[in-house]
């Protein structure tokens, strides 16, 4: 994953020829803490949905509204306190899209981030577990059963792909 990013780097910056003013550890540190957290709303949608294809349907239609509301096409200091704070407890998209424009593009310190950072860290803290918990709990009535979770999903229409 990081020699991938790293590559993906030099490639935008060949290509395209972005300057990078920044300090790469930081901002590989902010995208893996995002990466970790945009797990917490994908476990919980999935236990929530059951299935693949309405779980991709549910996400796609929410990936607009969380693309609005993370900070580029509507500033978060134009937000109401009360909106911002919601959504940043909801999507780890805000704690993470500006900050890494600030690092990468902007060339700030990471010390600037800090506060993002640790949003982040803290969204995992309390977002994994409760994810995990909503997954075992959806998926542990279809065990106590004795039927495996590939027969359920086939049972339900489910068509793997």
């Amino acid at each position: 994953m990081v020699l991938l990013g790293i590559f993906s780097i030099f490639v935008i910056h060949k290509k395209f020829q972005l300057i990078y003013n920044s300090n790469v550890a930081g901002a590989l540190l902010l995208t893996i803490l995002f990466v970790i957290a945009i797990c917490v709303p994908g476990i919980i949608l999935f236990s929530l949905t059951k299935k693949k294809t309405r779980f991709t349907q549910v996400a796609y239609m929410l990936s607009l509204p969380t693309f609005l509301t993370c900070g580029y096409v509507w500033p978060v200091d134009q937000m109401p306190k009360v909106m911002a704070d919601l959504i940043r407890i909801i999507w780890p998209l805000m704690n993470y899209s500006r900050a890494f424009d600030e690092v990468m593009i902007k060339g700030l310190p990471c010390s600037v981030i800090k506060e993002n950072i640790a949003g982040l860290a803290l969204y995992i803290l309390i977002g994994l577990p409760i994810a995990i918990l909503c997954y075992k709990r959806s998926f542990s009535s279809h065990e106590s059963i004795g039927n495996s979770s590939a027969m359920n999903l086939s049972n339900q229409g489910e068509i793997n792909m």
